[in-house]
């Protein structure tokens, strides 16, 4: 009977422990990196998208671009439609590394009209999954400062 008791201990002492370092998945930090550059193209070729948040330092601005689709094609081309107009434009997913780091930028570009030049940037990707990609602009003039922007499907 004590050896089963002691066996009992032993087997609850374990699983705590195993329990107690498990990774906290919700709080790790993940690195972007020029490994998932292809990844990330596949990811976007693979549907329509939409503006999900999108925020300078100083303004929400997703509802100016609530009605609008957007289609990442293979070639590098970019269409947003709204139902009624089109628009195109052009993107590219590239590793970017210097001496201080090493990051995946996206890069998009709109020649018209205003409101789609602001989406015209050298956007850095912090983030990525099947389903939503979220990016970031850091202004070094600090003009519009820090700007957000996710897609989402």
């Amino acid at each position: 009977m004590k050896k089963n008791i002691l066996n009992l201990m032993a087997i609850v002492a374990f699983v705590i422990g195993a329990i107690s370092c498990e990774k906290n998945e919700g709080t790790e930090e993940v690195k972007i990196s020029s490994a998932d550059v292809a990844a990330i193209k596949t990811v976007m070729i693979s549907g329509d998208w939409y503006i999900s948040n999108y925020f300078d330092s100083q303004n929400e601005l997703t509802t100016e671009y609530a009605e609008f689709t957007f289609g990442f094609n293979e070639n590098g081309t970019i269409t947003a439609t709204d139902g009624d107009s089109s628009l195109s434009g052009a993107w590219l997913v590239k590793s970017q590394s210097d001496d201080e780091k090493n990051t995946v930028d996206f890069e998009l570009h709109f020649a018209s009209p205003e409101k789609f030049k602001k989406l015209s940037q050298d956007w850095q990707v912090m983030k990525y999954t099947d389903s939503q990609i979220d990016l970031t602009y850091i202004d070094d003039d600090d003009v519009d400062g820090t700007r957000l922007l996710s897609f989402k499907k």
